[in-house]
């Protein structure tokens, strides 16, 4: 043995991280008919959808009709065997002109023998390696349902020529007299009929077509969306030893903590960030309270997840001054990455630690009682919202609610905790818009606006919102970020007075009733204690 590890010496070592971001939808597509340099990246995507149960993946390529190796008869012959004389607007034509002008990649159903295998992906960056577990690995290969088709409308029109040959014998042909069908009730089957039943091609056949397909988009592997998405191969920093995070004399008070009669002064915190010295001197502790010194025995990442949970909009400083001394600010934006998005310079977390799936019927009454949002839906307004902020220095609560649809008491709640109500202007963003952030760090704002495009196509899809929605947010956000506060501020009231308002019997418009309250209202929102965010 020791001959051996003398022949095959270690020549390096790397930290390996594992990344959670895309595990639950990132596929390894295989193609196993084409060779490598003769891919299919070079045609027209035209659509693709997916069944996430079955990790079933259609994808529609188009086909270059004009190249030297189409033949345009075969093409004209199986479009007319296919489609026959369909009119061009029929809406179960498979191609949509007189020739074969696409085809169809699949894959088989997704079988349970995968689920035993762990693959990852693994991405190599700055001498670490990251993996992603893969939440499935399909192969594609040319699907021939439109064969099926033609020889089915073969076979109808077959059987009319047959039936057209017969004469009109079964226009003279008699009614047959109506049978009388008696009805028994059946035990019920046994569990082992039961289970064959459900093991027959039939049964599983069924419960296949019951799943309904997914539309998606597609992103080249070189667009800025594209790009976007490989960034969440990347893991965020995960310490092994959290304590050393945290100063010798901070440790000792974690486990002996000082007598109650200390008087020192607290120092300035978020509302929902309790400190060190507070926590001295033995003060109560509410239970949506997070303490400075249960935080700084946590890791890192752990840290930056509560912070985030309970502050909900946080500047990058404001952040780095509640952490241990001397934490490095590459591993604090690799892990914010992960756990928020960045809204006009500052940090929002993400939706899914607010609203995750598992979410439990006693958690979300206690959220809000007399609530039957489902999470994902919450999930969906609350970005949709964060997508305006992007741009938009106030939002009005009566225009959200009437693109996504939802009642205005969950959407104020969704805009309680990432802006404050101002009078006669609607909601506005929590915090100033962070300039110096955004130019230290360049690079991770870009990439940050790469992820607001994505979701932008996300959310378009369940939402009418317009199709060059994304370019207008971006101009908007460009002129956001140059304006001074000043002169935000004067265009602001110069647009609300010279704007039309429609007005209701009582005179208010109706923009009153959904955000535009007094001033009383908002001030009384701000004071301490009052609970606003």
């Amino acid at each position: 043995m020791a001959e051996d590890s003398d022949d095959d010496p270690v020549t390096d070592e790397i930290d390996v991280y594992l990344s959670q971001s895309l595990s639950d939808n990132l596929y390894l597509m295989q193609y196993p008919l084409r060779p490598k340099h003769m891919g299919y990246s070079h045609l027209d995507h035209l659509s693709a959808r997916v069944k996430p149960k079955q990790k079933r993946v259609e994808i529609e390529l188009a086909l270059d009709t004009r190249s030297k190796n189409y033949s345009s008869s075969k093409g004209e012959q199986i479009a007319v065997n296919v489609d026959g004389n369909l009119p061009e607007n029929a809406g179960d034509k498979v191609f949509t002109g007189s020739r074969m002008d696409k085809i169809t990649l699949s894959c088989p159903p997704h079988t349970k023998s995968f689920s035993n295998c762990q693959y990852a992906i693994g991405l190599v960056k700055d001498g670490e390696l990251h993996l992603t577990p893969l939440a499935a690995m399909v192969q594609m290969r040319p699907n021939f349902d439109y064969l099926d088709k033609a020889d089915t409308r073969h076979r109808a029109e077959a059987a009319n020529t047959s039936l057209g040959d017969g004469g009109e014998s079964s226009q003279d042909e008699t009614e047959e007299d109506p049978t009388p069908i008696s009805m028994k009730v059946s035990r019920g089957e046994s569990e082992e009929f039961k289970a064959r039943r459900m093991a027959s091609y039939e049964y599983v056949n069924q419960k296949r077509e019951e799943e309904r397909w997914v539309k998606m988009t597609y992103f080249s592997a070189d667009s800025g969306l594209g790009d976007a998405e490989r960034q969440q191969l990347q893991a965020g920093d995960y310490p092994q030893v959290s304590q050393f995070k945290i100063s010798a004399q901070e440790y000792l008070h974690a486990l002996i903590p000082p007598p109650c009669e200390d008087k020192s002064e607290k120092p300035a915190m978020p509302a929902n960030v309790l400190s060190l010295k507070r926590n001295q001197q033995c003060l109560p502790m509410p239970a949506n309270v997070l303490s400075l010194n249960e935080l700084r025995r946590l890791d890192l990442n752990d840290q930056i997840k509560e912070l985030l949970k309970n502050v909900k909009v946080i500047r990058f400083n404001q952040l780095v001054s509640f952490l241990a001394p001397g934490t490095d600010h590459q591993a604090i934006l690799r892990s914010l990455q992960n756990m928020a998005v960045l809204v006009q310079g500052c940090w929002v977390v993400k939706s899914e630690l607010l609203y995750p799936d598992e979410d439990k019927e006693d958690t979300r009454r206690k959220r809000r009682p007399n609530s039957v949002v489902s999470p994902e839906l919450l999930r969906r307004v609350r970005d949709y919202a964060m997508w305006k902020f992007t741009h938009c220095r106030f939002v009005v609560r009566k225009d959200i609610s009437s693109v996504v649809q939802l009642p205005s008491d969950d959407v104020k709640e969704i805009l309680e905790k990432m802006s404050r109500l101002k009078a006669r202007s609607g909601w506005e963003f929590m915090y100033e818009y962070d300039r110096e952030f955004c130019e230290r760090f360049p690079e991770i704002v870009q990439r940050q606006r790469n992820k607001w495009a994505l979701l932008f196509h996300n959310l378009e899809q369940h939402f009418k919102m317009p199709k060059d929605g994304d370019k207008k947010a971006l101009e908007l956000e460009m002129v956001l970020l140059n304006q001074q506060p000043t002169e935000r501020h004067r265009s602001r009231r110069l647009s609300s007075r010279s704007s039309p308002r429609k007005r209701t019997l009582s005179g208010r418009s109706q923009s009153d009733v959904s955000d535009l309250e007094t001033d009383a209202a908002g001030e009384a929102k701000n004071l301490p204690g009052s609970g606003g965010a």
